[in-house]
């Protein structure tokens, strides 16, 4: 895969999280604290731009999954790594 054409610029990128976030700050004012769960590795850099926008308390534990053996999904999801915070409620 050719990866060195830029598809979506990093004005762009930045555009959208900031929209994103204040969606997120609109839907949950008010909330005691928003719990982010970003699935790794790939999501991080995105959470961690998000969480910086977002106006309350926020908690962020991550996950790990795979459904991938080499380049073929096996269809099956696998969790590598859990959440530890409680998100009953």
């Amino acid at each position: 895969m050719d990866t060195s054409e830029i598809l979506i610029s990093q004005e762009e990128i930045s555009g959208m999280v900031k929209r994103v976030a204040s969606e997120i700050n609109n839907d949950y004012c008010g909330v005691e604290e928003l719990v982010v769960v970003p699935i790794l590795t790939g999501a991080f850099i995105f959470a961690s731009d998000l969480v910086r926008e977002l106006k309350m308390p926020v908690n962020i534990d991550f996950m790990q999954v795979s459904s991938y053996v080499g380049e073929n999904s096996t269809g099956v999801l696998k969790i590598k790594k859990d959440i530890t915070v409680d998100i009953r409620g």
